[in-house]
C-alpha cells in the first residue's frame, strides 16, 4: 500500500461463525459482557478538542472531572507509553472479568474478546488457573496497588503514597488498606505476589515492543489511507484525457519487475529533488538528442571484455 501511495502521488505531482455442537447451559443464559471503558478512553484520546468537549458535556460534573485529569495525564505521556499503558489497562479489564469465572463458564466470554488478543488471554488464564486458591486470593487483594507500579505511575508503595491525594476518595481509601497490609508482609510474601501478578498481569519487554510496533503500523496504515483519499480526490478533478494517461502510467508501473520498480522511484525521487529550471533543461535535452540510428541486419555482438588497469 506505501509503494502504490507513493507512486500514485508521484505521478500525480510528476504528470462466518463457525458453528459448535455445544449443549446449551441449564440456567439462564449470562449476561452480555458491559462495553470496555478502555475503548472509550481511547476514543476520547481521538477525538477533536470540540467532538470530546461534547462527549464529556454528557457525564457529570465530578465525572467529567476525573476523565479530563486521565486525559491530561494521558496526552502528556510519549506515544509508545501510552500504548502500553493502554494495553495494561486493557489486559487487565479483559482478566478481570474472567478469572473470577470457573474455566468451565468461560467459553462464551472469550469468544468477545477481540481475536487478536485470546491467545495472551488464554495464557494467562492457564497461568491463572494452576495457582494455588490462597495466592490468588493475595494477588486480587493487592492487584489494584501493583497495577500502578507495573504501569509505570510510581516505582514503588512510597511513590504510590505521595499520589493518594490525586485519586479519587474511593479508590484512595482502598489503596491505603492494601498499602498497610503489603508493608505488614515479610519481602518473601511480597515476591511471590509480586511475580505472580506479574506473569498474569503484566507484558514483558518483548510483549511491550510488538504493542509498540503494531501501533506504529496502524498509525503508519491510517496515515496512508489519508493520503490515498487525497489522491483519489485530487485524481477526480483531473480532465479525463490526463486521467487516462496517469491511470496508463499507474497499469505501466504495476507491470514492471520489483527491479524495474525500484530504478524507477530511483529516478522518480531524483526528478522529484531537481528544481523547475533543471527539470526544463533536461527536457530541452531530450527533445534535441536525434533517434538512434537503426542497426545493420543480422548484427552480432560478442561479450564485453573487462579493461584491466595498467600503471
Amino acid at each position: 500500500m506505501r509503494m502504490l501511495v507513493f507512486v500514485f502521488g508521484l505521478l500525480l505531482s510528476v504528470q462466518g461463525v463457525i458453528a459448535a455442537d455445544v449443549r446449551p447451559p441449564a440456567g439462564p443464559p449470562p449476561l452480555p459482557t458491559p462495553p470496555s471503558p478502555i475503548v472509550s478512553f481511547r476514543e476520547l484520546l481521538n477525538m477533536t478538542p470540540p467532538a470530546r468537549a461534547a462527549e464529556l458535556q454528557k457525564k457529570s460534573p465530578k465525572n467529567r472531572a476525573i476523565i479530563e485529569d486521565r486525559l491530561k495525564e494521558f496526552e502528556a505521556l510519549p506515544k509508545d507509553q501510552r500504548e502500553v499503558r493502554l494495553k495494561l489497562m486493557e489486559l487487565r479489564w479483559q482478566l478481570m472479568s474472567l478469572i473470577r469465572q470457573s474455566p468451565t463458564n468461560r467459553a462464551s466470554a472469550i469468544k468477545l474478546i477481540p481475536e487478536q488478543d485470546r491467545l495472551l488471554v488464554n495464557e494467562r488464564l492457564r497461568y491463572w488457573d494452576q495457582l494455588e486458591p490462597e495466592v490468588q486470593t493475595a494477588v486480587l487483594e493487592n492487584e489494584m496497588m501493583l497495577s500502578y507500579i507495573i504501569s509505570g505511575q510510581a516505582a514503588n508503595t512510597t511513590e504510590l503514597t505521595n499520589r493518594i491525594e490525586t485519586l479519587p476518595p474511593n479508590l484512595r481509601s482502598n489503596l491505603l488498606a492494601t498499602m498497610e497490609r503489603w508493608r505488614q508482609m515479610t519481602p518473601q510474601e511480597q515476591q511471590t505476589i509480586y511475580q505472580n501478578f506479574r506473569s498474569v498481569f503484566d507484558l514483558d519487554e518483548r510483549q511491550r515492543q510488538k504493542v509498540i510496533s503494531q501501533n506504529s503500523l496502524d498509525r503508519s496504515s491510517a496515515t496512508e489511507q489519508e493520503k490515498i483519499a487525497l489522491l483519489l480526490k485530487s485524481f477526480e478533478k483531473l480532465p479525463p484525457d490526463q486521467r487516462e494517461r496517469w491511470m496508463n502510467s499507474l497499469q505501466k508501473f504495476t507491470s514492471m519487475s520489483m527491479e524495474e520498480r525500484a530504478r524507477f522511484i530511483q529516478n522518480a525521487e531524483r526528478w522529484q529533488k531537481m528544481s523547475e529550471p533543471e527539470r526544463q533543461a533536461w527536457r530541452n535535452l531530450t527533445r534535441k538528442i536525434p533517434p538512434l540510428p537503426p542497426l545493420p541486419p543480422n548484427a552480432k555482438f560478442g561479450p564485453v571484455e573487462k579493461l584491466s588497469a595498467t600503471n
